[in-house]
């Protein structure tokens, strides 16, 4: 499985070594400050040193393998993720490393992979590849085995021909040079026996032939772990068992759940061909969802079939599972069909080989990296999904148009409308909820600690601030709403409450003082936005909600108790957020409809609400805000209070403010462009300046405000890669003689750089001061007034 293993390894070290580095700190401020600054200075030349590279005796094998009583670290599993892993610890430092293998290294799915690393991936997947091959490159240069018997030399840099029929696709994927283009090169890795390799260069002990039965805990953190050979304790313990990796954290109490399985993977290998051109370039056939390319002398076509089959009838994995891979070819003949249209010449091959290789596969195509919810210091890496092979993962088939204007545009701008002139409904109940309190102020403490913005507001106060990692990137983008003087109701990004409740609880005090509840399934949220919005709020509550920005107030909201109204919006525009007690949801919506019709109130989709943010340079989650992006990176730095007591991530972002930033998220707008004719940006873009790719579109949408086409994106010095530290100041950004220009399906459009929001002007929802009025009519008295039909 060479490929993108070695960064996803590197992240797991990594998120290993900030383990270590909390324990640190809980034992002495001091020395954690200490640590924290070697990291980073480890961290900015992460490469930088050569760990010793040899092995000696740190290879067991055999029937009766004697294993040490206690590792700090245990790695189940030996394929090249696992590898990869134990390398990066060793190269960071870790000497008491312990790799076990029920059977021989390589042995598992890593006993294939088709050596080709591809690039045309989203931008966090790519850069992960482009470590993975600035990494392969290295050892290569230092003199180790990479290229085992292959005539390829290594690590070689291939054509790669995109085959696209689908227009919208044909237009997405046309190749360009540079680094900015979608079209780039393809790597092309020989594999060869992992163990061959790992003599080579690592020093972290392996076990073979001890399969891991039970992983064992102790107040649901990691205590040792129990092998076929015996109980090892352990301070951390990673899964990397890819097929089997499911099965293990069943096996652990309490149960660790990882929604990974193996699928079959088929391909065809061809016998070797006269004057067959080792160089020939990779071919990646999107409609057809094949790959090929040249294999010991002949072809190897493999493919992604839409309904993959579960690899073993969806059980479990048995223990001759080498002989229970069918080959189905009546299952890859679509396939092979369409890899012969492509390739006329594979019509003359007398015989192919079909191999089903099976790999892990996530519901969702992500990888599975990190810690776990259920037990501390339990980390997992698996479910690569096919990327050891990286020429999987097809796009997916869009319908014509899917680039250009959306075909519901008009009912957006309908939506945009209410926001802006009446009342807009937006439903905003997937974000994560909790509730963090405690019997005294320790609550307060606790959160200052994490909060690189000042949160000892007045009770009735929200505050918008960032929780940070020791390198200053956000953990957390999040509101605290002052319940009382001991206790904060907090709202952060959709579908991250696991991952971020356990981040805070396991930075809680050990005194226990601190108690954290998840709340979001107790609460719909609901975002009523616009000029008409307090005027509709005041017809459905006898309470006064004539808040100011950023507190909030406890209401009745048509005769449903306890709505949380807010005073802030995620749009820009004026308006509240109402969080309503779930039982009380859809009559209070259905209230909301029903009276709001005298005020133009409609509901409002998410993607109207995301171009509005987009419009209010408003950074998004996991897409602008991310563990590797500061505040003053997003633009944000004016929520970081350095003068306040210390924080996580503190040191880094003081070190940041006084040296300055290497990128920087600037807003733009695109200029000479029709939106109801050009192909629009949605993301991942090139950013040109002065002819330089200086970096990528993260966000896209369209500005109704402004009707025309905006985007964010980072922004860099075009000579970072030289080795030298480049600040990014806002002078750079707009300078006079800067022409910035988006790479839009293969055509260059100008757009126009901004460092702040667009000023709009708001309408006021404030008509406290226009006191009502009735409308005064003269009546004649009752005598004077001649009454019809009277005698």
């Amino acid at each position: 499985m060479f490929c993108t293993s070695c960064l996803n390894s590197r992240l797991i070290s990594k998120l290993i070594e900030d383990k270590r580095q909390i324990h640190l700190r809980n034992i002495s401020r001091k020395i954690f400050q200490k640590k924290v600054r070697l990291k980073v200075l480890f961290h900015q030349d992460y490469m930088g040193r050569n760990a010793t590279l040899s092995v000696g005796n740190n290879f067991s094998t055999g029937n009766g393998p004697v294993l040490p009583k206690q590792a700090q670290v245990v790695i189940c599993g030996a394929g090249m993720v696992a590898n990869s892993v134990a390398y990066h610890l060793v190269q960071n430092g870790w000497t008491d490393v312990l790799v076990l293998e029920k059977e021989k290294i390589g042995s598992g799915t890593s006993h294939f992979g088709s050596g080709t690393l591809g690039l045309f991936k989203p931008i966090p997947d790519r850069q992960l590849i482009m470590y993975s091959i600035k990494l392969y490159r290295k050892l290569q240069e230092l003199g180790y085995d990479i290229e085992g018997t292959s005539p390829h030399e290594g690590t070689g840099d291939h054509g790669v021909l995109g085959v696209v029929f689908t227009t919208a696709l044909l237009r997405k994927t046309s190749l360009h040079e540079g680094t900015g283009g979608y079209g780039v090169l393809d790597v092309v890795l020989t594999t060869m026996p992992p163990r061959k390799i790992l003599s080579n260069f690592l020093r972290a002990r392996f076990v073979e032939n001890c399969e891991v039965e039970q992983v064992l805990t102790e107040n649901s953190h990691i205590k040792a772990v129990s092998t076929s050979s015996g109980t090892v304790l352990c301070e951390y313990f990673v899964n990397c068992a890819g097929m089997w990796a499911r099965g293990l954290g069943l096996r652990c109490s309490p149960t660790v759940r990882i929604p990974a399985l193996p699928a079959e993977h088929f391909y065809v290998t061809t016998p070797p061909m006269a004057d067959l051109d080792p160089w020939l370039p990779c071919v990646r056939d999107y409609d057809s969802h094949t790959y090929a390319r040249e294999w010991e002398g002949g072809f190897m076509v493999g493919g992604f079939e839409k309904e993959a089959k579960p690899a073993f009838n969806g059980g479990d994995v048995p223990v001759d599972w080498k002989n229970n891979l069918p080959q189905d070819w009546k299952h890859f003949m679509p396939l092979w069909e369409k890899a012969i249209h492509r390739f006329p010449v594979l019509k003359d091959i007398g015989s192919a080989t079909l191999s089903n290789s099976p790999d892990n596969f996530t519901p969702d195509g992500r990888w599975i990296l990190g810690e776990t919810p259920e037990v501390t210091n339990y980390f997992v890496a698996v479910g690569m999904n096919g990327n050891s092979l990286q020429a999987g993962n097809p796009l997916p088939q869009m319908p014509p148009g899917s680039f250009y204007k959306p075909r519901f545009f008009d009912f957006m701008l309908e939506e945009y409308l209410a926001c802006r002139e009446g009342v807009g409904i937006i439903d905003m109940s997937s974000f994560s909820k909790m509730q963090i309190k405690s019997s005294g102020t320790e609550v307060v403490d606790y959160l200052q600690k994490l909060c690189s913005n000042d949160v000892n507001i007045p009770v009735g106060g929200c505050a918008h601030t960032g929780m940070q990692n020791e390198r200053g990137g956000y953990e957390n983008d999040c509101m605290l709403v002052r319940l009382t003087n001991n206790s904060y109701f907090m709202v952060s990004p959709t579908s991250q409450q696991t991952r971020i409740f356990e981040w805070m609880h396991q930075n809680l005090p050990s005194d226990s003082t601190v108690d954290i509840t998840d709340m979001t399934s107790m609460y719909t949220v609901i975002n009523v936005v616009g000029p008409k919005s307090r005027e509709l709020m005041a017809e459905l509550s006898n309470s006064d909600i004539n808040l100011h920005p950023f507190t909030y107030k406890k209401v009745n909201v048509g005769y449903a108790s306890d709505v949380m109204v807010m005073s802030f919006t995620h749009t820009g525009e004026p308006g509240y957020c109402l969080y309503i007690p779930s039982e009380y949801a859809l009559h209070v919506y259905d209230r909301l409809m029903m009276v709001g019709r005298d005020f133009g109130a409609r509901d409002v989709g998410s993607l109207t609400q995301r171009f509005m943010r987009i419009e209010r340079f408003m950074p998004f989650w996991a897409e602008e805000l991310t563990s590797v992006t500061t505040p003053f990176e997003a633009g944000h730095g004016h929520r970081v209070k350095l003068d306040k007591e210390y924080f996580i991530g503190k040191f880094a972002l003081q070190r940041q403010k006084d040296q300055g930033v290497t990128k920087r998220l600037v807003f733009f707008h695109l200029e000479d462009v029709d939106p109801n004719q050009h192909v629009w940006p949605w993301g991942g873009e090139p950013i040109y300046r002065n002819n330089e790719c200086v970096g990528h579109v993260t966000s896209a949408g369209y500005g109704f405000t402004l009707s025309k086409l905006v985007c964010l994106g980072f922004i860099r010095h075009p000579g970072r890669n030289k080795g030298t530290r480049q600040i990014i100041t806002e002078e750079f950004i707009m300078a006079r003689n800067a022409k910035y220009e988006l790479d839009i399906a293969g055509s260059r459009v100008v757009v126009k750089p901004h460092i702040h929001a667009p000023y709009f002007a708001t309408a006021n929802i404030d008509n406290s001061k226009k006191k009502y009025r009735p409308t005064v009519v003269n009546i004649k008295s009752p005598e004077n007034i001649r009454l019809p039909y009277t005698a």
